[in-house]
């Protein structure tokens, strides 16, 4: 990602960030945290128009703020970001207390690997999986050693091919 793109990114998130700041969430609520969403979310819009889909990019609009990230031809995604020094332990994770919320609004999730320094970002998207896929795996300790939290989480061997993905929304 460019560095315009980059710092439309930190601008989101400083925004979700002081909405949040005071509301215990699903994860630590730190400012580095919502920039890792807000670029993931970035690298997926701009992997679906890269494929020519038209794109409804919510995660743009504050007043849409719990409702899908993306929606594609009204097909809701959600997007997951992890570091790549974390993706290992808690990538593919979604919180037991989350996962309904995300049934309800999204048919798919895209998982991400972000790596960002001030004036750049690469995004890696992963794969994805249905919040059935998630739902079916069992509640278990993720992270490492010293603070585990119960999460349901996603197997890498389990994630879906992107092209899958983009077949369904294109159909």
């Amino acid at each position: 990602m460019r560095k315009l793109e980059v710092a439309e990114a930190a601008r989101l998130a400083a925004a979700t960030h002081g909405r949040y700041r005071i509301v215990q969430g699903h994860y630590r609520n730190l400012p580095r945290s919502h920039l890792l969403g807000k670029l993931g979310e970035f690298g997926a819009e701009k992997w679906l128009r890269s494929a020519e889909l038209s794109v409804d990019a919510a995660y743009r609009d504050p007043a849409r703020e719990g409702g899908p990230d993306v929606l594609v031809r009204g097909h809701g995604l959600e997007v997951k970001s992890w570091r790549p020094d974390t993706w290992s332990e808690w990538g593919r994770c979604v919180t037991p207390a989350q996962l309904p919320s995300i049934q309800r609004k999204s048919e798919a999730i895209l998982w991400c690997v972000v790596e960002e320094a001030d004036e750049w970002a690469r995004i890696e998207l992963k794969g994805w999986s249905t919040p059935q896929d998630v739902a079916a795996t069992e509640i278990r300790p993720t992270g490492p050693s010293y603070k585990p939290i119960m999460n349901h989480q996603v197997a890498l061997d389990a994630l879906r091919d992107l092209r899958d993905l983009l077949d369904r929304l294109q159909a």
